[in-house]
């Protein structure tokens, strides 16, 4: 009688055993136990041959089917000795066989002192809130974290931790304003490895999404999510125009350069970069006109400049400079009117501004009437179409029933000089 390291022994010198041996593997790993069924549609004579040789009860087989239970290969293996399956494949493969179960509760294990360990090492620390819902849910970047522990664990580690520090650096420093790509490389010597496009760039923002209460779904909201946490993703390109704003740092005092502008009843191109040090905003007669369209904002000047108002320019979405400019002026008092056009987008902008500044913004121009007395050629596309869905605020639903209705957008150029004749009686 032979144990079971000498059959498979035997086993493995036989070339016909191959496949057959393979398929075994398979079928008790997904049992756990000698069950199932083998099954080869292109099964050769030689490994017809070799299964009937060991099968019990004896059986012939014909190429090119072979089929046989895996219960009555392994009670074949006992006419040769007191063996089991198991341990012929374990002696066969030289490996400790185990079950999809038994596998499945290993890595489920390994997961778990993996995400403990994380939590561990950051316990008490900012972070730590966002961790400890991120595991819990399963959400909030988890299936990120996942996806790369399922590659490369050790690379997940880095990839939490990273993150974690760069969380933890931001309430260190009170949110001290910082561009992303300095935060980057202070956090991991690498100056890109938070972009947005790359996977620590689209973790972070998950991350920051959650511990601001913020969706992230939308550039927009990625660009208040940074703004909430004192990151400037691009500080220089992102500008804004403006018009009599004037500009104060932490001690009241006025900056310079755009003093002279506001002085001068010149426009100024502000970036966030000029923000940088400025604590607050205001303007003369604390009223001011907000425009979407720069050939709206530049034929409105000479009138804004002759009344002493201040105008601003959001040329489409609004920027990070514009928000923060915004909210400055809010917090002096200031009264915002608000013209956009007459397309989804420009709705959602005013939504989202009704919604940031409830009190202090005024939507202007963008009623019902002033929609329906300008000419509309452009067609609006289904897929912009539901933007429209997503609108809060009752009045521009409304509006926003009509323009799909209507199903062609229009343009504050239209308006222009309604808008004069406002800016001039107000």
């Amino acid at each position: 009688m032979h144990d079971a390291k000498s059959i498979a022994e035997i086993l493995k010198r036989d070339k016909r055993y191959i496949r057959i041996m393979e398929q075994l593997k398979s079928k008790f790993s997904s049992y756990g136990e000698s069950r199932g069924k083998v099954s080869i549609n292109n099964a050769t004579r030689e490994e017809c041959d070799a299964a009937a040789e060991i099968i019990c009860p004896k059986v012939g087989y014909e190429p090119p089917e072979l089929s046989f239970s895996v219960k009555a290969f392994e009670k074949g293996l006992s006419n040769f000795g007191n063996v089991s399956l198991k341990d012929v494949l374990e002696s066969y493969y030289g490996i400790t066989m185990q079950t999809n179960a038994e596998h499945a509760a290993e890595k489920s294990e390994q997961k778990k002192v993996f995400e403990n360990g994380v939590l561990t090492l950051y316990n008490r620390k900012p972070c730590s809130k966002w961790l400890g819902e991120m595991f819990s849910s399963r959400s909030y970047g988890y299936k990120t974290v996942m996806a790369q522990y399922s590659d490369a664990p050790d690379e997940a580690e880095k990839l939490i931790c990273s993150v974690c520090n760069a969380i933890d650096s931001r309430y260190t420093s009170d949110f001290e304003p910082i561009g992303l790509p300095v935060l980057s490389a202070e956090i991991t010597g690498n100056s890109h490895y938070f972009d947005q496009k790359e996977t620590a760039g689209k973790l972070l923002i998950s991350a920051f999404g959650f511990l601001s209460e913020k969706t992230g779904n939308s550039s927009e909201e990625i660009k208040e999510i940074y703004y909430y946490f004192g990151i400037e993703p691009d500080s220089i390109t992102s500008a804004c125009a403006m018009l009599g704003v004037r500009l104060y740092n932490d001690n009241g005092v006025e900056h310079h350069a755009f003093k002279a502008f506001a002085d001068n009843g010149e426009i100024a191109m502000l970036s966030s970069a000029n923000l940088t040090n400025i604590n607050s905003a205001d303007c003369d007669k604390k009223t001011v006109f907000a425009v979407e369209n720069p050939a709206v904002f530049m034929a409105l000047v000479p009138v804004v400049k002759q009344k002493g108002y201040a105008m601003i320019c959001t040329s489409g979405q609004l920027k990070m400079c514009m928000i923060k400019l915004l909210d400055m002026l809010v917090k002096s008092g200031c009264s915002i009117y608000y013209a956009g056009d007459f397309d989804p987008e420009g709705l959602q902008i005013a939504d989202k501004l009704i919604s940031r500044y409830k009190g202090y913004i005024h939507i202007w121009r963008m009623r019902i009437d002033d929609y329906l007395i300008i000419d509309k050629t452009e067609p609006i596309s289904e897929s912009r179409m539901k933007k429209l869905d997503k609108l809060n605020d009752e009045q521009l639903r409304i509006l926003g029933e009509i323009i799909r209705n209507e199903g062609k957008a229009g343009y504050q150029e239209l308006l222009i000089s309604e808008m004069e004749e406002d800016i001039s009686s107000l």
